[in-house]
């Protein structure tokens, strides 16, 4: 699933003071309590940022800490935190663990329940099974446009359109309604989607992970989402169900190098000459070379003794 929305520009508005946390923590339990107890989870990472002096080079280092189940939803437990499993990439055996959490850090808590939600909080304790969290501030839910992934390259990403997304760039230009039976055909069209690449477009992807227990290995280590800037560079009319659907081929321009997660600071971006710049979409494709070799060594071995297959 990928998202598009307007890039903000400039800081942060400044924080007078922390908000009151029991209405985010509220909208967590109200969103959570229409799920299952156990897909009751949210996805934490930790911001570990580098310290450099500027200007600054390289990127932040995001340590995720996996899904861990949200606890105590259905009890009436203080409401200015939040009770949450502890990682388990966590080990305090081992004092240099860098997923250990300590009172006093910041994690992002990530979850999806009728859309896309982010939390920033602060560690208050840490126990032996669970963690306690303080929201520093609003639950923010991701807004604009959902969008179909079709396929990826080391070119670039391939979407599939929407008529909201051809309006919000459009705008006034746009050739014609958009209703049912529209071709996208003649001089009108072709000019319009030359005019689709010039803005700059923020693009999220929220990866979907669903690896069967024996071929878990070969899963990637991925974020609750992987945020661009993007460009489109292509868009063509296919045929679906008898209707005409439109696909853009977008190319991977800036790579999020720094997160604005304070008051006063910026987001930093890099340039990048597309998706294998970027360190996740390297580790999914190496992943899947693995997996690959591994079934195509599995097929080529079907012949052998049971004792000898994979």
């Amino acid at each position: 699933m990928a998202e598009l929305k307007p890039v903000p520009l400039g800081p942060l508005p400044p924080i007078g003071h922390l908000p009151e946390p029991r209405p985010a923590i509220e909208q967590i339990r109200t969103l959570m309590q229409e799920k299952a107890v156990s897909d009751r989870v949210v996805f934490l990472a930790k911001l570990a940022k580098k310290d450099l002096r500027p200007p600054r080079s390289g990127a932040d280092e995001w340590l995720l800490l996996c899904q861990v189940n949200v606890l105590g939803l259905e009890r009436d437990l203080q409401r200015n935190m939040l009770y949450v499993k502890k990682s388990a990439k966590a080990d305090l055996a081992n004092k240099d663990n860098p997923y250990n959490l300590h009172p006093g850090e910041k994690v992002v808590l990530y979850f999806a329940a009728k859309g896309y939600w982010q939390l920033l909080c602060e560690v208050v304790e840490t126990q032996i099974q669970n963690d306690l969290l303080r929201p520093l501030g609003p639950l923010m839910g991701e807004g604009g446009l959902k969008l179909e992934l079709v396929d990826y390259n080391v070119g670039g990403l391939q979407v599939e359109g929407h008529p909201a997304l051809l309006k919000g760039l459009l705008g006034p230009t746009l050739p014609e309604e958009m209703k049912e039976g529209v071709t996208y055909e003649g001089p009108r069209w072709q000019r319009a989607f030359e005019a689709l690449k010039s803005p700059m477009l923020h693009l999220n992807l929220y990866p979907r992970l669903r690896f069967p227990e024996e071929l878990v290995q070969f899963q990637p280590e991925l974020p609750f989402k992987i945020p661009f800037i993007a460009q489109l560079v292509q868009t063509s009319a296919r045929e679906r169900s008898g209707k005409r659907v439109l696909h853009h081929g977008l190319r991977l321009v800036y790579d999020l190098q720094a997160a604005a997660l304070a008051s006063g600071e910026l987001e930093r971006w890099k340039l990048i000459r597309g998706v294998r710049d970027n360190p996740y979409f390297a580790e999914i494709t190496a992943k899947l070379n693995q997996l690959r070799a591994f079934l195509e060594y599995q097929n080529a071995h079907q012949g052998m003794t049971p004792s000898r297959k994979i």
